[in-house]
């Protein structure tokens, strides 16, 4: 066996190696659209999170997973994966699907749409209290920000599912 087929193989059984996490660290991966042709089903969870375990895919990142679906039917299910923030666990979600003579057919949702639920993350922030627009008043030992700004916060707080 040739040494670029032992390091296929060891990357198949193993996802990414040492050198390709050093390389997610400092890469922005957001400064481009990426396509992984993959060779492992889309139900396959468990080869997926292996694959992109010490791959920080962030937020803001747009990553499709091309995955096979083997048969006579030329198929390929097309899924996205990102994380909410590093450290965190892979998000994966249905993307579309490429058939032959039919191409892709894709979600309806924007980009934005589909990044829609930070879950519960905390988000730090800073503010300058200049009535009426941003008010820090303090309730229940906790300091919150009302005002205008503190309005739209709070909007975006129950929105976006971030605390």
């Amino acid at each position: 066996m040739s040494q670029r087929e032992e390091e296929d193989k060891k990357l198949n059984q193993e996802g990414f190696t040492g050198d390709q996490e050093k390389a997610s660290s400092r890469l922005h991966f957001s400064d481009a659209k990426w396509v992984l042709l993959s060779d492992f089903q889309y139900r396959d969870t468990q080869k997926i999170d292996k694959f992109f375990n010490n791959t920080y895919v962030s937020l803001d990142c747009e990553f499709l997973v091309a995955h096979p679906t083997g048969g006579h039917h030329a198929r390929v299910d097309i899924s996205e994966v990102y994380r909410i923030s590093q450290g965190t666990l892979l998000q994966r979600s249905f993307f579309g699907v490429w058939r032959q003579g039919f191409g892709i057919e894709g979600t309806n949702e924007s980009f934005f749409e589909r990044r829609s639920d930070l879950q519960g993350m905390v988000l730090k922030a800073a503010a300058i209290t200049e009535a009426p627009v941003t008010i820090l008043k303090e309730k229940n030992d906790k300091l919150v920000l009302d005002g205008f700004f503190g309005k739209v916060w709070q909007v975006l707080e129950r929105r976006l599912n971030f605390t």
